[in-house]
């Protein structure tokens, strides 16, 4: 323990500041409470008074300090048995007890010395103790407790003169309205007391007063002089020495962050926040840090981690009997299963938290709870109750002025009108909440407004203005994707936004014009792929340029997960193979164990891309410009980007000379049919050996016939525009599982007359040409990776030939194929191929692998690699599988290693023969060694692989991706 600096004067005080310093120097309680006894004859009340200074200090800087000095004031009281020690003491361990949420014990302390100083005719003193009461009563939902207590301890202070202890009493109850979300009347308080402190220069008081003006002005969305206000008081607790208190102020900062949208630094601010206030053991502010991240996580459609924070609330504030936060949980916990399609269980938790909010007469959350139960109704179309709901909330908003929830409610209101059919209705409540939005700084209302508004300029049919109001959606939107760093969340940010980006393309090319086509074009691009882009424009890693690491408890926990992880892979991969009956509920435990593992695996990366910037530094991207796109392309090079409009599929042909095509193609639905019915197939071959042999030529029609019908409908209504040029495919949706190259006109394929690559996006394509042509060459020519099994008996002849066509490669084969010998040697070749069994996981894809000899290679053992390899060759089933996220995302092992520094990838789209693969392989590496490059070298294996296995299910599994 650290003693605080007191000014001796008289000998009681030094003997008192003696013993003082002796029992705070014991780093044992039990050893402090024995040598207290052992000098009872030296406890005077000085010294109890002394102890009760040291617990107001703690509490500010270390809580559970605060709790063992104050039971030494509660057992240095005891000896002496003073009355006026007794309170001290008692009113010593309520401050304690409350500062860390122990609320109803603390209030029972605090009752006590209150009841002490009333009999001992201390008025001021009695006052003091019912002031600090009413934070207490206000978080265990006692309201007019609290008033009651907050009126009498200001008529005594005022009757006394204590113009300071009565500014006090004033901050409690702007405190008390504020928590009844009466934001205007606790400004009122609130600066009456500033008022005061500043008079009297009372600095700590004042700072108090400052962080909750800030933060009733945040509610407000005032969020400059919110700033201002944080900025003074964090620079006064910190002068003070008032750690914990400056905490507070960052956790406040964070929800400013939050409400303008600025979530990459909300999140970093909260979970630092959360770790500090565990760190001092302050359980309440950990505990509102949870309430507040889930929040963010809903705003960033996160919603699994939504429902998983606010369980923790639910948890947290239960035990600690605090009401409001524990009713906000439970709205939170509503909102996120309203979003998973949970409905009963959302309207239940909203009633629930309602009926907190009832007990507590907090009627404005009762009005969001109301404006939220709106929303479950509209899902379940009960139209009539959600307009009656929507309705008794915005009324209560606008009488309290919450602009920017009045807003959010007229906009529902909007949405219910334009369902009904009423579009004058519509459009005036859309026009009132766009009005509420001039004044606010909240673009993720601003956004749903002005597209709502869009819609309905096209229903009054007036395509300009529609087209406008989509735009300013549309830069809204923009502003808040720029703040998100985790690679995840920007994925799940932008699935409920993509309509406003399917809405600008279909106006431009509604238009026709040239201009409007190129604008189309980049809308498209914008909606594609962002959160890969940014993975391919970062430059670093887990591993800083200077060679630093990141945290390395992070790091020691995730390799321990790791290794966890391979076990229970084993373990489960033993358990599939058995032949012999296999006990379910064993099964059934090593998959809960394995998701519980891959979860918190997820999770410590988003730890880790949220904690330093340093290690997860993605830089924003501008949008790409079809003439931009142009001046990357050969005047051999086409690019055809697809994008799915609603159920409509568009082509974008751009040749070296700018934009060629944008036009309609087809309905989505029955290409959809058709590739279902194409896989189908294919995945024939899977069955035995006799079976596809008799049946080979029936297979072959079938599968023609089915890549005949999608060429139709995809290449052949632009079949003039390509002219055996070289082509770059960049498919949108499921349009990623189509193998274009293996598209059939009735008498060629594509490959025939086209050398073809894929990518994401155009802007991916740009990025990965760009690598290549500036990638170092890795010091050995390649390393190739094998790990053969019953099922690929084939692999070891294939990296055997690999490694004699290779002068100066390196082989991992079989045992020696290890995770650890693959990641020393995986950074330094020029070609990385790997040949084992791979899994796709479509419920996780993040978790899709290759096996090692030892373990399985995952996106996240990938994802920190760094690469100088200019091809990597995942020479194994399905390992060109993703699965399509919102935003296009494509999440699988393709986007690790393209993250790890890879430009082109050879990857494969499903179940592949191990036989003609081998074969494959050896064909392309005879040509990728005599220099020819991928693009080509790829089509010309096929096309040989074709003369001896001509169904495309042999010869057409592999894609190009990346750099051609």
């Amino acid at each position: 323990m650290t003693e605080v600096e007191f000014e001796a004067t008289g000998e009681e005080d030094r003997q008192a500041k003696d013993l003082l310093g002796q029992l705070l120097s014991f780093s044992s309680h039990d050893v402090a409470i024995a040598f207290l006894h052992r000098h009872c004859h030296q406890i005077t009340p000085l010294l109890v008074e002394l102890l009760k200074d040291q617990v107001v200090y703690y509490v500010r800087v270390d809580v559970d300090q605060a709790l063992a000095i104050a039971d030494l004031t509660r057992e240095a009281a005891r000896v002496i048995g003073d009355p006026r020690s007794e309170a001290l003491s008692s009113h010593a361990l309520a401050v304690a007890l409350d500062c860390s949420g122990q609320y109803l014990k603390a209030l029972e302390h605090y009752d006590r010395a209150e009841a002490i100083y009333e009999r001992l005719g201390e008025d001021v003193q009695a006052a003091r103790i019912g002031r600090a009461k009413v934070k207490v009563l206000l978080y265990l939902g006692r309201y007019d407790e609290a008033l009651a207590s907050a009126e009498r301890a200001r008529q005594i202070f005022e009757a006394h003169g204590e113009l300071g202890l009565a500014a006090q009493v004033d901050a409690n109850v702007g405190g008390l309205y504020e928590r009844l979300a009466q934001y205007h009347t606790a400004l009122t308080y609130y600066q009456r007391a500033a008022d005061v402190f500043s008079q009297l220069d009372d600095r700590k008081s004042l700072a108090v007063v400052q962080t909750n003006l800030a933060l009733v002005y945040s509610y407000l969305n005032e969020f400059e002089p919110s700033l201002a206000l944080y900025e003074q008081a964090r620079a006064i607790y910190q002068e003070l020495g008032l750690h914990l208190w400056a905490i507070q102020v960052d956790h406040n900062v964070a929800w400013l962050y939050f409400l303008r949208g600025r979530f990459d630094h909300a999140l970093k601010q909260f979970n630092w926040v959360e770790l500090e206030a565990l760190k001092h053991g302050d359980v309440t502010q950990a505990a509102i840090c949870k309430l507040d991240l889930a929040e963010v996580y809903l705003q960033l459609n996160a919603f699994e981690d939504a429902l998983e924070a606010s369980q923790s609330a639910i948890q947290q504030f239960t035990g600690l009997q605090m009401i409001s936060e524990l009713a906000k949980a439970k709205m939170y916990q509503g909102m996120a299963h309203l979003h998973l399609g949970a409905f009963d269980q959302a309207a239940t938790l909203l009633q629930d938290a309602r009926t907190l909010f009832t007990q507590e007469g907090n009627e404005i959350y009762q009005a969001l709870c109301d404006l939220y139960l709106s929303e479950v109704t509209v899902k379940q179309e009960k139209w009539d109750r959600a307009q009656m709901l929507c309705q008794a909330a915005s009324q209560i908003f606008e009488s309290n002025r919450l602009d920017s929830k009045a807003a959010y409610a007229q906009f529902q209101l909007a949405r219910i009108q334009l369902h009904a059919g009423d579009l004058l209705a519509a459009r005036s409540l859309c026009d009132r909440a766009i009005q509420y939005c001039e004044t606010l700084d909240a673009p993720w209302l601003k956004y749903q407004c002005f597209h709502l508004k869009g819609n309905l300029d096209e229903r009054f049919g007036d395509p300009a203005e529609a087209y406008q109001n989509y735009k300013q959606a549309l830069k809204h939107i923009e502003e808040m994707r720029s703040t998100i760093r985790v690679d995840e969340f920007k994925a799940t940010f932008v699935k409920d936004k993509l309509k406003v980006y399917e809405d600008l393309v279909r106006l431009c090319l509604e238009d026709g014009s040239r201009e409007k086509k190129q604008e189309a074009f980049r809308f498209v691009e914008a909606a594609k792929s962002r959160a890969l882009v940014d993975l391919l424009s970062s430059t670093l890693r887990m591993k800083g340029k200077d060679g630093t690491k990141a945290d390395p408890d992070l790091i020691q926990r995730w390799n321990t997960l790791r290794e966890e992880l391979d076990w229970y892979y084993n373990k489960f991969n033993e358990y599939e193979s058995k032949s012999a009956p296999r006990p379910a509920e064993i099964g059934q435990d090593l998959r809960m164990k394995i998701r519980e593992r891959e979860a918190e695996l997820a999770k410590l990366l988003r730890q880790l891309q949220i904690k330093d910037p340093k290690y997860f530094s993605v830089q924003g991207v501008s949008q790409i410009t079809s003439a931009e796109v142009a001046g990357e392309l050969a005047d051999d090079e086409v690019l055809l980007e697809y994008y799915t409009t609603g159920d409509e599929i568009h082509v974008f042909v751009i040749d070296s000379s700018g934009l060629q095509v944008a036009q309609p193609l087809s309905p989505a639905s029955p290409i959809l049919g058709l590739l279902r019915k194409l896989r189908f197939q294919l995945n024939k071959h899977l069955l035995e050996a006799d079976y596809v042999r008799r049946h080979e030529a029936a297979l072959r029609q079938f599968v023609d016939e089915h890549l005949e019908a999608l060429y139709e409908r995809l290449i052949e209504p632009i079949a003039a525009t390509l002219q055996e040029k070289r082509l770059v495919i960049v498919p949108h949706g499921f349009l990623h599982y189509i193998p274009f190259h293996a598209l059939f006109d009735g008498q060629e394929y594509v490959i025939d007359g086209h050398e073809i690559s894929y990518c994401p996006s155009a802007q991916a394509f740009r990025l990965c040409r760009q690598r290549g042509q500036e990638m170092k060459n890795g010091r050995t020519p390649a390393l190739i990776v094998g790990v053969p099994d019953e099922g690929l008996p084939h692999i070891a002849q294939e990296v055997t030939h690999l490694q004699s066509l290779i002068p100066g490669s390196e082989t991992l084969l079989g045992e020696e194929a290890n995770l650890e010998q693959f990641k020393r040697r995986a950074e330094h070749c020029r070609f990385l191929h790997l040949a084992s069994h791979a899994v796709f996981r479509q419920d996780n894809p993040l978790f899709s692998a290759l096996k090692l000899a030892n373990s399985w290679l995952n996106f996240y053992d990938i994802f920190h690699l760094e690469l100088q390899a200019k091809l990597v060759t995942l020479s194994a089933c399905q390992t060109g599988m993703s699965k399509v996220f919102a935003g296009d995302e494509l999440v699988g092992l393709m986007r690790g290693f393209l993250y790890a520094g890879a430009p082109s990838l050879i990857l494969s789209l499903w179940a592949v023969n191990d036989r003609s693969t081998a074969e494959l392989m050896g064909a392309l590496y005879s040509r990728l060694i005599q220099g020819q490059p991928v693009r080509s070298a790829l089509r010309e294996a096929q096309l040989a692989i074709r003369e001896r296995y001509s169904h495309p299910y042999f010869w057409a599994p592999f894609v190009l991706m990346g750099q051609p």
